[in-house]
């Protein structure tokens, strides 16, 4: 497919999803360090909303079947960062965030993508203020 062509919302290639699951992330990730329940809150509906794509989207990956994985794996994940947002406990949400990140990492290794090794983010690649101020 040539890169001016227009993807139909049922033919996005799932690399796409996953790197605004990567982006949303590590934006969730400095939220939460920077204790901004709110805007941490905002990321963590997202990575609901994109994980719920790719679960709804039947992607199968070299007979791997995606969705699946996805759905058994990263919104127990996110649902168990939201209840340390919910909490407003930094030391939860960085508990938390390290076993989602674990788990990203599980779904790559059973995925046949375990090339693909997550970490939790070091620095702020973003031009955004994560301060709850």
């Amino acid at each position: 497919m040539d890169a001016d062509e227009h993807y139909s919302e049922d033919s996005i290639p799932l690399i796409y999803h996953m790197s605004f699951i990567q982006r949303y992330a590590t934006k969730l990730y400095f939220s939460g360090m920077e204790e901004n329940w709110g805007l941490a809150d905002i990321y963590a509906h997202e990575l609901e909303e994109i994980s719920e794509v790719i679960v709804d989207g039947n992607h199968m990956d070299d007979g791997v079947d995606v969705s699946t994985l996805m759905e058994s794996m990263l919104p127990p994940q996110i649902e168990s960062i939201e209840e340390a947002i919910d909490a407003q406990d930094r030391a939860m949400f960085e508990e938390r965030y390290q076993t989602m990140i674990q788990t990203c990492n599980q779904c790559h290794q059973a995925s046949d993508y375990g090339l693909v090794k997550v970490t939790v983010p070091e620095t702020n690649p973003f031009a955004q203020d994560f301060s709850a101020e």
